[in-house]
């Protein structure tokens, strides 16, 4: 005959709840974000500008920041859905900021030119 004590069956309860948290957490949705930023005005891409990604209206904490590559791409994999804020800053320039939804996972390409110099 099988015996469980009530101490084993607490370590089994905690790892069943433990294996369930962790794979809710995996299953979170991560959308990827990729495009390349070019100068509205004459057409060269924008190497090294800061892209940082905001939950939409809260501006005080970036959830994803990166750089663009020396030919203006950038790629960088994004946690959440819904409304993002996306904002794109280098020396001399306006920041550009785009408003993204996010949600279905897979990949978002963003394609938006930058405004002209300040």
């Amino acid at each position: 005959m099988l015996c469980i004590s009530n101490i084993d069956m607490k370590k089994y309860l905690f790892a069943i709840v433990a294996l369930l948290t962790m794979t809710i957490g995996m299953m979170a949705q991560t959308t990827t974000v990729k495009g390349i930023l070019t100068d509205k005005v004459s057409g060269e891409t924008e190497p090294f500008a800061t892209v940082r990604v905001f939950k939409s209206g809260k501006t005080d904490k970036p959830v994803a920041m990166f750089l663009t590559d020396l030919e203006g791409r950038f790629s960088h994999e994004v946690k959440g859905k819904g409304k993002f804020d996306i904002v794109f800053s280098s020396v001399g320039k306006e920041d550009l900021k785009q408003t993204i939804e996010l949600g279905s996972g897979g990949t978002l390409d963003i394609r938006r030119p930058r405004s002209a110099e300040a």
